[in-house]
């Protein structure tokens, strides 16, 4: 096989593989639920505030009184909150506190899978905002790390990322003089 069949054999696997993300991506967006704010409110109460007051961490969730409908796909989401949320929990220290909270938002200057100026003028800015040490510069790059908690992978951001850029959006952070 020359280089030649071997360039135009990868470009047909590179094109198929496009195809595919393209195709997955499509299914996404098709399949998804405007039910953001109560899942929100839902996950995070239930599951997250108890915790938080054993741990001696004072728990706000701060949900505007009306959010745009967008569409997602509720355990995705879930599943990115969560990961948020038990990194906060696992850093966070006694008498300090978490925020979540979501608003309605203007786009991010960059978005989704193809880091992309957004086209969709419907925009919920998602919070989860700590007291702890901030988020180390690599874990920012999307590299994987070391888990500080016992059942961690070191993966919880990564995995967030993806989650939310294949729902166009972006995951950002903000450094805080304590906390992100």
């Amino acid at each position: 096989e020359s280089i030649f069949d071997a360039l135009a054999s990868r470009a047909r696997r590179d094109a198929a593989m496009n195809d595919l993300q393209e195709l997955a991506a499509r299914y996404v967006r098709d399949s998804l639920e405007p039910q953001l704010e109560a899942r929100i409110r839902e996950a995070i109460d239930r599951d997250y505030a108890g915790p938080a007051m054993m741990r001696g961490v004072t728990w706000k969730t701060e949900v505007a009184s009306t959010i745009d409908e967008v569409n997602v796909d509720p355990a995705l989401l879930e599943m990115a909150l969560r990961n948020l949320i038990e990194n906060a929990l696992a850093v966070t220290p006694p008498g300090a506190s978490i925020t979540v909270g979501a608003i309605n938002a203007a786009a991010p200057e960059r978005a989704g899978i193809d880091n992309t100026r957004p086209t969709e003028t419907r925009w919920v800015d998602i919070t989860v905002q700590d007291h702890g040490p901030g988020i180390p510069e690599n874990v920012v790059q999307g590299h994987r790390v070391e888990s500080d908690k016992p059942d961690g992978s070191g993966l919880g951001i990564a995995i967030t990322r993806r989650i939310v850029a294949r729902h166009g959006g972006a995951v950002l952070f903000d450094a805080l003089p304590t906390g992100t």
